[in-house]
């Protein structure tokens, strides 16, 4: 991918990217949230060329060269997308042995029909640039998903086997949890 942005002092930008295999340019307005971080989306119109709209979250790249070491332990994943003209959420953890195996088990509602605990394995590969791919096979449901890694153990995921679902793995914080220790809950009390 290359292009050219222009930033105003208010945080505002342009961009305009040429990026393989896809109608160029892909223009693009955004909003920098910090020096390592900026939303984003996609500011052509649909036509017969562009078919979806994108939007989301550039990340700055951290931790590399990576290699397939850069991806293991267990790590809690969430998805969100299409299926078909409909949304699907996916939640799950996966665990990774940093040698490019992994499992794990995933809760998904796809349009309403409801999967939990499907358990999955598969394999992962990982270029030195964070680009990689893994394959993961649940009963009767291979997938193929493209990841980009932000840095080692935090990976954006995009799933584009029956609809398009993005989303981000990162590393789990160390167990064991309990209902004490899940979430932080804070209270108030009325003066």
């Amino acid at each position: 991918m290359t292009g050219a942005y222009s930033v105003v002092a208010s945080g505002r930008g342009t961009a305009a990217l040429a990026i393989t295999g896809v109608i160029n340019p892909v223009n693009v307005s955004f909003y920098v949230v910090s020096r390592k971080k900026l939303f984003a989306m996609q500011t052509d119109a649909r036509s017969a060329t562009v078919k979806g709209v994108l939007s989301g979250t550039i990340k700055e790249q951290t931790g590399g060269p990576f290699h397939v070491s850069s991806l293991s332990g267990n790590a809690v994943v969430a998805l969100q997308g299409v299926s078909g003209t409909d949304t699907s959420v996916l939640v799950g953890q996966a665990t990774a042995n940093g040698a490019g195996s992994l499992n794990g088990v995933t809760d998904q509602n796809d349009a309403g029909v409801i999967v939990l605990n499907r358990t999955f394995s598969g394999t992962y590969t990982v270029d030195a640039d964070g680009l990689g791919g893994a394959r993961s096979r649940s009963p009767g449901d291979p997938k193929v998903q493209t990841i980009y890694f932000e840095k080692p153990n935090k990976v954006f995921i995009m799933d584009t086997n029956t609809g398009a679902q993005f989303g981000v793995a990162e590393a789990q914080a160390a167990g064991p949890f309990s209902n004490a220790r899940s979430v932080e809950t804070t209270s108030s009390a009325a003066p």
